[in-house]
């Protein structure tokens, strides 16, 4: 059994991350418009240019997030197990979502396995916390896209990710970094049934807002490739940089 956050140090990563995104406007949650966007797969982040996971299982914290049923197949976003009760995901994931028939599952590659084929651990959710500064700016950008939610039981015996307590730098371009997930494979195509993953390196966000003709924030980080054909797509949210 992995070690269980307090729900103390639950309250403290919102918090931190409150306090951290003050400088961001506070809207409406937008929850109607997010939730058809959401299914429009027009808010959801792809892995494009990747390669599958080999061997499988690598990434022990990374969940599937279905809804549909025990052993559906609906896959619609991703996210990370930070203890053995919560898992970290996005908050556009997550607005507008009921609760009952959504399912985590873990331990999970070649999607078109069933869950006991894999040895898949499923779990339901019984509470989902927005961060409470999350909204969508003037081009559409998701900010203070984050979310935490609660298993209905413990998870036995999962790695959780690893999370950055010390605040360290990030803002240096060229830091290599890498992104996993089932997402489409392109803009326009399929999703992988199995789990892939590509590296990238971190952007300046100076250099990403005059590429985008966007403002990005501090509290984002940008990462790609120079060259591109290397991203996160619909269906991958949230996977972390890692």
């Amino acid at each position: 059994m992995i070690k269980m956050l307090p729900s103390s140090n639950i309250s403290l990563i919102l918090l931190f991350l409150t306090i951290l995104f003050l400088n961001s406007s506070y809207g409406s949650q937008k929850t109607k418009e997010l939730d058809e966007r959401r299914k429009e797969g027009s808010v959801t982040t792809k892995i494009v240019g990747g390669a599958v996971v080999n061997p499988p299982f690598k990434y022990p914290w990374i969940v599937g997030l279905f809804e549909g049923g025990l052993t559906s197949v609906d896959h619609f976003c991703g996210g990370s197990v930070i203890d053995d009760t919560h898992i970290l995901t996005a908050a556009h994931c997550t607005v507008g979502i009921p609760k009952t028939g959504i399912f985590v599952q873990v331990h999970r590659h070649d999607l078109t396995e069933s869950p006991e084929n894999e040895d898949a651990q499923i779990r339901s959710v019984i509470k989902m916390i927005v961060h409470p500064f999350y909204e969508e700016n003037s081009e559409g950008t998701p900010l203070n896209d984050i979310a935490i939610w609660t298993l209905d039981s413990p998870l036995d015996s999962v790695v959780p990710i690893e999370l950055d307590w010390d605040g360290l730098d990030y803002s240096d371009p060229g830091t290599p970094a890498r992104i996993m997930g089932w997402g489409r494979i392109d803009s326009d195509g399929p999703s992988s049934p199995f789990l892939l993953h590509t590296n990238v390196s971190l952007i300046s966000n100076y250099q990403c807002s005059l590429d985008y003709d966007e403002l990005f924030p501090p509290t984002m980080l940008c990462a790609g490739t120079p060259e591109g054909g290397k991203d996160a797509c619909q269906g991958d949210s949230d996977k972390f940089l890692s």
